[in-house]
């Protein structure tokens, strides 16, 4: 069986379901695929402050705690950029053999270094933190190289139901946001036994 992890660089709970899946695929011995989508690509690149509302407050209380439970330090940027050229670099970085370092380094970069992962400059930065060549990277980049797979991954996003990140798949399975540890592991183990059923 497969984990399957829609996600984005502009989600906190996409940056603390990460380390929840790769930890429970190497617990479970699955395999795990990882869809980039862009859910605001109405955001600007060069940012654009992040307004106070109460949902905003609402969501920054509920990462506290999430985060807090996953032991992580991490804290919403006064501002909400675009992500879809990190999601073209994700794409690039997983033909070069170095996606989770580059995932990784997506997300601290914004949640935990405050950067802004819409400009070039930071992605390639990134980039390089993750064993990637940035003339590589840039060039691919420029090119759009990759942009073509983020639209199938929004595609399959949509033929999937997925209406918001992160969204989860276990086999047929769909889970929507975050969860506790327990919460999946028992998913899983549910899910393998329908797989597998013990004879």
């Amino acid at each position: 069986m497969t984990i399957l992890l829609y996600y984005d660089y502009i989600c906190p709970f996409c940056f603390i379901a990460t380390q929840r899946v790769l930890d429970l695929a190497r617990e479970f011995g699955l395999e795990t695929e990882w869809l980039g989508v862009e859910i605001h690509p109405e955001y600007p690149a060069e940012g654009k402050k992040r307004r106070r509302t109460e949902r905003t407050v609402r969501i920054s209380q509920t990462l506290e705690n999430v985060a807090e439970e996953a032991g992580v330090k991490i804290k919403l940027p006064g501002f909400v950029t675009n992500s879809r050229l990190c999601l073209e670099g994700a794409e690039f970085a997983k033909e070069k053999g170095s996606f989770i370092e580059f995932h990784k380094a997506c997300y601290t970069t914004y949640f935990m270094e405050g950067k802004n992962i819409g400009l070039l400059e930071n992605i390639l930065e990134a980039g390089k933190s993750a064993g990637l060549h940035p003339e590589d990277l840039s060039e691919s980049l420029q090119k759009r190289s990759f942009s073509e797979k983020i639209e199938r991954n929004m595609e399959s996003a949509r033929e999937k139901m997925v209406l918001g990140v992160p969204t989860l798949y276990l086999g047929e399975l769909r889970i929507h946001g975050i969860q506790p540890v327990e919460s999946y592991r028992k998913l899983i183990a549910k899910e393998l036994l329908r797989e597998r059923p013990v004879h």
